[in-house]
C-alpha cells in the first residue's frame, strides 16, 4: 500500500491515504472552528448575562432610587417576568417619617401592567382617583423606619414606567418585562 497525497486542503479534491480517499479542505475547517468558538463565546455570555440578572432574578436585575434628602428609598425589579412574582418596596426614614404617615401614590398605567396583588403591611386606607392610587399607611410614633412593600406580577410584556411619589416626593422606576 502506498501512501499518496494530491492536492491536500483544496476544496473538492480528495487525498488518498492508502485504500481510502480523504476529502480535506483546510480553509473550511478554519471557518468551522471559528464559527464554534463564536458559538461557545455567545453561549457563556448567555448563561454569565443570566447568573448576572438580565434575564430577572439577580444583582443586575434590582435597582434602587433615593430620596435627594436620602430619607425614602424605593427598590424594585427593573427587569422581570411576565406572570412572575416580583416586589417594589418604599422605605422612609427620619424627617418623611414626621407626619405620621407613609403616603405612597402610584399612576394607574403602572398599577395596570405590574398587577399589584398584595400590599405589606395592609394600608390604613387607599384613596383611588382617575388616574392613580394613593396607599396611606400608619406610621408608629417614634418609628425609626416604616417600609411598604408592594407584591406584583407583571401582566404585560414590555416596558412600564411612571413615577412612584411618597410622601409628595417623586421616584420614577421604569421595568422590562420579559416573556
Amino acid at each position: 500500500m502506498s501512501n499518496e497525497r494530491r492536492n491536500p486542503g483544496q476544496p473538492g479534491i480528495l487525498s488518498r491515504v492508502g485504500e481510502v480517499e480523504v476529502g480535506f479542505d483546510l480553509d473550511f475547517e478554519r471557518r468551522y472552528y471559528r464559527l464554534q468558538r463564536i458559538i461557545w463565546v455567545l453561549i457563556a455570555a448567555a448563561l454569565l448575562a443570566g447568573l448576572a440578572g438580565v434575564f430577572g432574578r439577580g444583582p443586575l436585575a434590582t435597582t434602587m432610587r433615593r430620596s435627594p434628602d436620602g430619607t425614602l428609598r424605593l427598590t424594585y425589579e427593573r427587569l422581570a417576568r411576565f406572570r412572575t412574582p416580583s416586589a417594589m418596596s418604599i422605605e422612609a426614614s427620619g424627617s418623611s417619617l414626621a407626619s405620621g404617615e407613609l403616603r405612597v401614590r402610584i399612576p394607574r398605567q403602572l398599577l395596570e401592567r405590574l398587577r399589584v396583588q398584595r400590599v405589606v403591611p395592609e394600608p390604613r386606607r387607599v384613596e383611588a382617583a382617575a388616574e392613580e392610587a394613593t396607599f396611606v399607611f400608619a406610621i408608629e410614633p417614634g418609628a425609626a423606619r416604616a417600609r411598604a412593600t408592594f407584591l406584583q406580577e407583571p401582566g404585560a410584556i414590555g416596558t412600564a414606567s411612571g413615577t412612584v411619589v411618597a410622601n409628595q416626593t417623586p421616584l420614577p422606576i421604569s421595568v422590562f418585562v420579559f416573556p
